[in-house]
Formats: C-alpha cells, sequence, structure tokens
C-alpha cells in the first residue's frame, strides 16, 4: 500500500513538515504544494534534511521567481525527490529553460496554461526540455489555432507530453484536430469535461483516436447510459475513460460498464459522502485489474462502508482521499484511516489532503504515518 500526505506549503508550519518527514517510512510519500508560499530560510533546511525519503516539491511558477524555484528544487537532493513546476508560463522563456536545465534528469512534471502564454513561450517550453524523467503538460492547447497546435505537436518528438483540451471551451471540430496533429509515441490527449461536446460528436472523437492515448473524462449525471456504454465498447485500445460523480449511476449499470471497459483502462471516481449503502463494494468486486476506484472525501464515508471495500479490493487498485483537516477518531472505531491501512492491500493508496489549511491533528497523523511502516 502507499500512504500520499499533500501539505499545503502556504499553511503548514515548517515544523509540522519537520515532523510528518521525520516519521514517514517506505510506505508513505510527502508533498509540499505551492513551496514557494513559506520562506526559504525556514523551508530548505527542512528539504534538504530528507535523506531519502519520498519527497515532491510543487512550486507554481507564476507566483515565484527563478531564484526561489531553483533553490527549491535544488534543496531536494535525494534519491526519491520529485518535483513539479506548475504554470511555466509564469517565468520568462530563459528562466524555464534555465529550470530544466537544472534538474537534468531528476523527475519533474511540468505544466504550461495555453491560455495564458503565446504560442512561442509554449515552443520553448518544449524545446527545453530534455530530461528523460521529464513530463510535460500545455492546459487548454486549444487556446492556439489549428496552424499552432499542429507546430506545437509537431515538436513535441519523442518526449512525454500531454495535451490538455477543455471540452467545455473548445469545438468538436478542434479537438478531432488536435487527435489528428498527435504523432509522437509518448503523446497524450486529456480531454477534461467531454460531456459539454455533442454526443454525436463523442463517437468521431473515440474513433479518430484509434490506437493514440486518448483520457475522456465525463461527468456522469451529464450523461445518457446508453451513449457512455457505447463510447466505452467502442474505446481504443489506449484509450482511458474517467468517469466523475460515479456514485450515481446505480449498480447494474456500473458493473455493465466496466465489463464493457475490459481490457481498457477505466476510472471510477465517486463521492464518499454520497454513497449508498454497499454501493463502494459493489463497485470494486466488479472492477477488474486495469480500473482504478477512487473516493473522494472518504471521511465522510462510513467505516464500515470503506472497510468492507478495501477488504475485497485485492484484484484492483484503490484510492481513497481523505481531508487532513478533517481526519476522524472515535473512542470506540479508533483512527479512521488507521483502520483503513490495517485493511489495506497490494494496490491500495491512501492519500491526505489539504494538510495544514487548517488547524489539525498531528498525533492523528503520526498514527497514520506509522500504521503504513
Amino acid at each position: 500500500m502507499k500512504l500520499i500526505l499533500i501539505c499545503e506549503g502556504k499553511n503548514i508550519t515548517v515544523n509540522q513538515i519537520s515532523q510528518l518527514l521525520g516519521a514517514a517510512g517506505s510506505n508513505t510519500s510527502l508533498s509540499i504544494s505551492n513551496a514557494q508560499g513559506r520562506p526559504q530560510a525556514e523551508l530548505i533546511p527542512v528539504i534538504s534534511a530528507a535523506g531519502s525519503k519520498k519527497i515532491a516539491i510543487d512550486v507554481d511558477a507564476s507566483m515565484a521567481s527563478l531564484n526561489q524555484t531553483l533553490a527549491l528544487f535544488n534543496a531536494a537532493n535525494g534519491p526519491n525527490a520529485s518535483f513539479a513546476l506548475r504554470e511555466a508560463n509564469g517565468l520568462p522563456p530563459q528562466h524555464v529553460a534555465t529550470v530544466f536545465a537544472a534538474l537534468g534528469n531528476k523527475v519533474l512534471s511540468a505544466q504550461l496554461n495555453a491560455a495564458r502564454a503565446v504560442q512561442e513561450q509554449a515552443l520553448n517550453f518544449l524545446n527545453s526540455a530534455n530530461g528523460n524523467n521529464t513530463s510535460l503538460t500545455i492546459s487548454a492547447v486549444n487556446a492556439y489555432s489549428d496552424q499552432g497546435c499542429r507546430a506545437l505537436l509537431g515538436a513535441v518528438g519523442s518526449k512525454r507530453f500531454t495535451a490538455q483540451i477543455p471540452g467545455d471551451r473548445a469545438t468538436p471540430a478542434q479537438v478531432l484536430n488536435i487527435l489528428g496533429f498527435a504523432g509522437g509515441p509518448n503523446t497524450s490527449i486529456a480531454l477534461s469535461n467531454a460531456n459539454r461536446l455533442p454526443s454525436q460528436y463523442l463517437s468521431q472523437i473515440f474513433a479518430a483516436a484509434g490506437g493514440k492515448a486518448l483520457v475522456a473524462d465525463f461527468d456522469v449525471t451529464q450523461m445518457n447510459m446508453g451513449t457512455l456504454k457505447q463510447l466505452i465498447a467502442s474505446a481504443g485500445p489506449n484509450t482511458r475513460v474517467s468517469l466523475n460523480t460515479a456514485q450515481a449511476m446505480n449498480n447494474a449499470d456500473m458493473r455493465e460498464i466496466l465489463q464493457l471497459a475490459g481490457s481498457r483502462s477505466i476510472d471510477v471516481n465517486l463521492n464518499g459522502a454520497q454513497l449508498n449503502t454497499g454501493q463502494l463494494k459493489a463497485t470494486v468486486e466488479a472492477a477488474s485489474g486495469n480500473a482504478s476506484i477512487t473516493v473522494n472525501t472518504a471521511h465522510a464515508a462510513s467505516l464500515n462502508e470503506i472497510l468492507s471495500a478495501v477488504s475485497a479490493s485485492a484484484h484492483t487498485n484503490l484510492t481513497l482521499q481523505y481531508n487532513g483537516a478533517q481526519l476522524v477518531a472515535t473512542p470506540t472505531d479508533g483512527n479512521y484511516v488507521v483502520r483503513a491501512i490495517q485493511a489495506a492491500k497490494p494496490g491500495t493508496t491512501i492519500v491526505l489532503n489539504s494538510i495544514g489549511v487548517i488547524q489539525f491533528n498531528m498525533a492523528l497523523l503520526l498514527d497514520i504515518i506509522r500504521a503504513a511502516g
């Protein structure tokens, strides 16, 4: 099993980060989001002391200077450190190139927002990345003209690259053209809010993807079940469907959809506060090894529902997302997250997010880390 702690860098104190890192074992990774939000003089010594602990440093480049970004990234020198650079459009092009060069082959995910960057910035972003462990994302890529998208996708080569298209702000023609331009072996197209596109075009989009990597995200409350099933049945071998608000489906539809997915990858996202009795376990039992089941707001689901689902999840991947500021412990049931960890299978991931946003119970967190091992 894996335990992921996501700390909000603008709120959590460095003393709290130090305690969490000190307790973290081999199954725990700690992410500091918006790391630029803490004074460098306080945070850098803590990051430097992480050693071989699994630590991820996330920086919003629209809110950080070049020197601050480099200092934060350079501070994490351990073999299990990873880095995320968001809103790379917030840095001048030459500074983006400097950050990429400084990280070399360290694990880096970098994102640029096309809606806030001219095409030349996006091309520089792509051309500056040479590390083998670098993955690139350009969000809202449909903000560029068809000619601009063709140029961008032609410059990708074999780099790991994702072109993100918001379905609520793109035309079907734009989606189809971008799919046509994509040709790199490590290029994928991420279509969010796919349900906002006219249904008559969705089958064309799935057909156009063919064997290319496509991730299509749907809000099932906005989809006709028959149409959704047809799309999943027609999906190419490298098309991944992601279903949000999936708790709105009945168990029979869920089972059929998971069966139709077959060997294709599928993500099922459920709201823990809105689950029906037995729904999560039924979903887990119907899923194959290619399915990933995620429960957000898992702290709002009953402990019995969570434990029964975790116990049945040995054949698939189950992720439980808890709000780190709303952890639950009762005299009779103990720490709910610890109980889930004790029942966890090899494919179980437990995520505690928003740590530090408001006051939280450090003792509960330390109990969770110790249970994870």
